[in-house]
């Protein structure tokens, strides 16, 4: 056991002191008002001074830190001035204006900046922040890299064409191209790290829009509510085996000719789908409508006595041709029974369906 371990030991420190021959000392990169350092943030500078702006004060910073060898630290140096340098070179004079633009003292901010300077001098020379990526079909992700060759090292990508990877400053901005799994290599010499990436669509893509036509006189909200119910059912557009969620915000009754847009919050799932959240507009139209005369009755009365459950009655309707159902039952179980109405659409076109309630309640004849 003693001897594999020292052989694992050898290939491992052998790795390590390869990639260190190869990494330069650090990777300094002005970005606007900040200064990054090895992909690391280390400082950012919010007033002018000496003549100079913010981003070009943060340039002379980066210029200042180019000589940087290993083996060296950054420090702060009081006399003459408050300054931050490596070794006996001055990096950043330390201004009171920039101190108070910080919110911090001249000696705080001094010794914050000289700490997060030294602290992103020494990362490793490669580092990957995240563990998995979780993608999003069509929509581009950034990762950061941290290290002096975050920015150098060779990226491959298995699959190949899987995704699009491009370069922005330390980030990686990751493409989505197909669904699926894969992992996004980086490699320096003969050392790699992988980044594993899972490319999913959302379960549904929100917001949408749906179309909802009532009627009645007024439209009463009850018929409302159910007519969002039944378009958030049937009409909303999700992937897979979807699982729907809403909430309704309060419904009124809807006068004739009137529309009004429900905002309905929705979260949507779906296996193989990434959750989905936001808003779907349900734009809802009152076509009005009242009691009309009628071209047939339909009479249901075949069983009279009602027995056990099952069909009662049976029609077909006609395109432009009211009709008015009158049935007469008795309930002759020992349980209550509830009546239900079902409509079936045979063709390929959508229908629209008017129903009116009828004057007369129940009767116990």
């Amino acid at each position: 056991m003693g001897v594999r371990l020292f052989t694992v030991l050898i290939v491992v420190l052998g790795a390590a002191m390869s990639l260190a021959r190869v990494a330069p000392d650090a990777d300094i990169l002005p970005n606007g008002k900040t200064l990054v350092i090895n992909g690391i943030d280390a400082l950012s500078i919010k007033t002018s001074a000496g003549g100079m702006t913010p981003e070009e004060r943060v340039a002379v910073v980066a210029k200042a830190l180019a000589g940087f060898k290993r083996g060296q630290t950054v420090r702060v140096v009081a006399d003459p001035g408050l300054r931050v340098a490596l070794q006996d070179a001055t990096i950043v004079t330390i201004t009171v204006a920039e101190a108070k633009a910080q919110g911090k003292t001249p000696e705080i901010l001094a010794d914050e900046w000289s700490k997060s300077i030294n602290k992103a001098l020494y990362v490793p020379p490669i580092v990957v922040l995240n563990e998995q990526l979780d993608l999003i079909f069509g929509k581009s992700q950034s990762v950061r890299l941290i290290g002096s060759l975050a920015r150098t090292a060779e990226v491959r990508i298995e699959p190949a064409g899987s995704v699009e990877v491009s370069r922005k400053g330390f980030d990686l901005v990751v493409k989505p191209v197909e669904m699926g799994e894969g992992q996004i290599q980086l490699i320096v010499g003969e050392t790699s790290w992988s980044i594993p990436f899972t490319v999913m669509a959302y379960a549904a893509n929100l917001p949408q829009t749906l179309q909802v036509e009532v009627t009645g006189n007024p439209a009463p909200k009850e018929l409302v509510i159910e007519a969002i119910r039944g378009a958030m059912s049937t009409k909303l557009e999700a992937f897979g085996l979807a699982s729907v969620r809403f909430n309704l915000p309060t419904i009124d009754s809807i006068m004739p000719g009137q529309n009004k847009v429900i905002q309905v919050p929705t979260s949507v799932e779906s296996l193989g789908y990434a959750p989905s959240s936001g808003l779907v507009n349900v734009v809802i139209r009152n076509l009005g409508g009242g009691r009309v005369f009628e071209d047939s009755l339909w009479y249901s009365n075949e069983p009279e006595n009602v027995k056990e459950t099952g069909q009662l009655y049976y029609a077909r309707l006609t395109t432009d041709s009211p009709n008015r159902l009158l049935w007469h039952h008795c309930n002759k179980t020992r349980n209550p029974m509830v009546v239900q109405y079902v409509l079936v659409n045979r063709s390929d076109v959508d229908a629209r369906v008017w129903l009116v309630d009828g004057d007369p309640a129940p009767n116990l004849d």
